[in-house]
């Protein structure tokens, strides 16, 4: 099962990937960050939404698509947790097995503490 206790920060994200952020962009870096953190909190539900979807009707070829898709841009803003999980999804189509629908549940969850934990992040750069 996929469902974890997720409090510790480091386990939601990677605080060096947004420090090496902040240092490569300088002074603009805490602005930009924030509408970075604001668009993919905005932009992540509904791949969640289309994953669940998936989810439902069993669709290992859009899961895996989709898993993949949101493990990037979770890489990307240093949401190591949450892609780790879109491997372990991505991981379980390849195998042709579907993994359960509770899985989105699990993902929701996640994405919830890490926007959050993003959010907590920026506002002390201010």
């Amino acid at each position: 099962m996929m469902r974890q206790l997720i409090e510790p920060t480091e386990d939601l994200m990677d605080a060096r990937v947004l420090r090496e952020f902040l240092e490569m962009v300088g002074p603009e870096g805490p602005a930009l960050l924030h509408s970075i953190v604001e668009t993919y909190a905005v932009e992540t539900p509904p791949l969640l939404l289309a994953l669940g979807i998936a989810l439902e009707r069993g669709d290992c070829v859009a899961i895996a698509r989709l898993a993949h898709r949101l493990k990037g841009s979770c890489l990307s803003i240093g949401a190591s947790g949450l892609a780790a999980r879109c491997a372990i999804l991505e991981q379980a189509c390849s195998t042709g097995y579907p993994p359960p629908r509770t899985s989105l549940l699990a993902l929701e969850e996640h994405f919830s503490a890490t926007t959050a934990a993003l959010r907590a992040f920026v506002a002390d750069l201010r």
